[in-house]
């Protein structure tokens, strides 16, 4: 390629991505659709090859232009970034942060992450996304966020990422207040109950350790799968599930789930992921420094016990 692609090529391509027509693309760059079907022409003979089907329907990305829309979404990502980063210098007390958690970090000390952040830059725009590690990696890896903050898969590749270490928190058994199991005090007691298990591909009985795999894997009835914290309440509450929840959320919940005397259950680690590619700007890393602090300093911060396991099992 002996030429580089034009910063409105680039744009014009991501808004037609976004939109999914060359007409609404045009409207909300407002351009005429003949001047956006030219720049995209444009961006092909630089790239020398197709990027759109055009057809009755509309047009799709053929396989090139999905691996370009990747590239080209975290191209303008960083340019975003990086001009942020440049008036953050010029103006400390702004700048602007995206940041992905799951839902325990939502749940518990995010509040005061954010007060104090806002503290020191009054002005900056803040963005927080909530979701399983499984949906906030690819948002971080086509620079949508800054850095994701939950529980590390066990299979994570770290090539291009880079990870601190926030902290760790045992895993329980929890079941509504008038559960008839609630007394439990064995897995082997509680086979013949209906379970829930995260829906994440990070979550997957491989990363259990051996025996709660062995009990996942033998139960009459499979564990049911679900992506929503609050859905999970609900049909623990209301429909006589089991799950296992990290034990600070349990608290949260502590006037209709209990906490099941299940002794040796694996620890969960947290941390923030980042992109080795993408260095953090002084906006977020002033944010993921108040979010380490506030990880070593909160009273259910927990390193491995007695009472529980090393493992990499992410849940929430």
């Amino acid at each position: 390629m002996r030429y580089l692609p034009k910063m409105q090529q680039l744009r014009v391509f991501e808004e037609v991505v976004r939109q999914g027509s060359i007409r609404s693309a045009a409207r909300t760059l407002a351009q005429s659709q003949p001047a956006i079907s030219r720049a995209l022409k444009e961006l092909e003979n630089t790239l020398q090859t197709e990027l759109f089907l055009r057809g009755p329907g509309g047009i799709t990305l053929t396989p090139s232009g999905q691996l370009f829309a990747v590239r080209n979404r975290f191209i303008l990502q960083e340019l975003q970034r990086a001009g942020d980063e440049i008036y953050s210098a010029q103006h400390p007390q702004q700048g602007q942060v995206a940041v992905g958690v799951c839902s325990l970090v939502g749940s518990t000390m995010l509040a005061e992450v954010v007060e104090k952040f806002r503290l020191r830059h009054p002005q900056a725009r803040l963005t927080v996304k909530e979701g399983l590690m499984r949906s906030l990696l690819p948002l971080l890896n086509s620079g949508e966020i800054d850095f994701a903050a939950g529980p590390v898969p066990a299979d994570l590749k770290q090539e291009r990422l880079v990870i601190t270490p926030l902290f760790q928190v045992p895993l329980c058994v929890v079941a509504s207040k008038n559960h008839p199991a609630r007394r439990a005090r064995a897995l082997t007691q509680l086979s013949e109950q209906k379970w829930l298990l995260a829906e994440d591909e990070s979550a997957t009985l491989s990363s259990l350790n051996d025996e709660l795999k062995r009990f996942f894997q033998a139960l009459p009835q499979p564990a049911l799968r679900t992506s929503s914290l609050l859905s999970a309440i609900e049909l623990v509450e209301r429909a006589g599930y089991l799950m296992l929840l990290p034990e600070p959320v349990v608290s949260r919940w502590s006037h209709s789930l209990v906490q099941l005397p299940i002794g040796t259950l694996p620890a969960l680690r947290y941390g923030a992921v980042c992109s080795s590619h993408s260095p953090l700007t002084a906006s977020a890393q002033q944010l993921l420094k108040i979010l380490e602090k506030a990880s070593g300093r909160d009273a259910w911060r927990c390193s491995t016990g007695k009472n529980s396991t090393p493992s990499l099992f992410p849940l929430c």
